[in-house]
C-alpha cells in the first residue's frame, strides 16, 4: 500500500502549502469516514475466524522471536460503507501457539520477542512508524520523516534495498531531499542504549487527522519487547488562506 502526500517537502513553505492543503483535505475526505473505519477482521487479540478476507503480504523479522512466533504483514478489505470502491488496509498478523491475531499495539508482543541490539530496536519501532510505507501498524498512516539518501540505503522487510517509484515526488511518503531535511531542522533517529533496552528519538508524520501533524517522539524499547513513547514536540502546518 502506498500513501503519498505530494510535495511534503514544500509543505513547510507557506506559498506552496496553501495549494497543497486543499488537495490533502480532498484526499482525506475521500479515504476517511466518520470515526475510525473498521477493516474486515481487524480485531486485536481476536481468534483466527475473524481474519477471513486478509491476505498474507510478507513475513517480518525484527529481533529474536520466540520459537513458533510468526509475524506477517497482511492486507485486508476495508468494509466502511462510505467507500465507493474497494480500499485495503494493512495490518500486522501474529501467530503463536495456535493463536492468531492482528497486532494493535507493540506491547502485545512483549515477552514474545527479544530486542538485543540497536538494529532490532529501530526495526521494532518502525513497525509503528516506518520508512516510506513500511509500517504495518496504524494502517501505514504514521511515517518516519527521513531524507532520500537514508531511505535508499535502508532495507525493506525482505532485506532488499529501498528504491523510489518512478512517479516519486520530493516529499512523498515523508521522504525529503537531504538539503530540505536539514534546512527544516529534522534529524535522523537518535538512539541510546540503556540498562533495560533502548531509547530512540525521531521525527514522525501523522496522517490520521484532517491535516498533517508532525511530532518529535521519544520511544522506550525494552529488551522484552515492551514499548512506550512520549511526544516531545508537536508541529502543526500553517492554515490555508481564509481560515483565520
Amino acid at each position: 500500500m502506498k500513501i503519498s502526500v505530494k510535495s511534503f517537502q514544500d509543505s513547510f513553505h507557506p506559498a506552496v502549502l496553501l495549494t497543497a492543503l486543499p488537495v490533502l483535505s480532498l484526499f482525506l475526505s475521500m479515504v476517511g469516514c466518520s470515526g475510525t473505519p473498521k477493516a474486515a477482521g481487524l480485531s486485536s487479540g481476536s481468534p483466527s475466524p475473524v481474519l477471513s478476507g486478509w491476505v498474507s503480504f510478507r513475513a517480518i523479522h525484527v529481533g529474536e522471536e520466540n520459537p513458533g512466533l510468526r509475524l506477517v504483514e497482511v492486507e485486508g478489505p476495508d468494509v466502511c460503507p462510505c467507500r465507493l470502491s474497494p480500499v485495503y488496509r494493512v495490518g500486522l498478523r501474529a501467530t503463536y501457539q495456535g493463536r492468531i491475531w492482528i497486532v494493535g499495539d507493540l506491547n502485545e508482543l512483549r515477552g514474545l520477542i527479544r530486542i538485543t541490539d540497536a538494529v532490532s530496536a529501530v526495526k521494532y519501532v518502525r513497525l509503528w512508524a516506518g520508512l516510506g510505507d513500511e509500517a504495518p501498524l496504524e494502517d501505514g498512516n504514521i511515517l518516519e520523516i527521513t531524507d532520500e539518501g537514508t531511505y535508499l540505503h535502508a532495507k525493506d522487510w525482505r532485506g532488499r534495498r529501498n528504491s523510489l517509484p518512478y512517479d516519486f515526488h520530493p516529499g512523498d511518503d515523508a521522504i525529503l531531499p537531504k538539503k530540505a531535511f536539514r534546512t527544516e531542522g529534522f534529524t535522523l533517529p537518535q538512539l541510546k542504549k540503556t540498562r533495560d533496552g533502548f531509547v530512540i528519538e525521531r521525527w514522525v508524520l501523522l496522517m490520521k487527522k484532517p491535516t498533517l501533524n508532525i511530532e518529535r517522539v521519544r520511544e522506550f524499547v525494552g529488551r522484552d519487547g515492551s514499548y512506550r513513547r512520549l511526544v516531545l514536540k508537536e508541529i502543526a502546518p500553517p492554515e490555508p488562506p481564509g481560515t483565520k
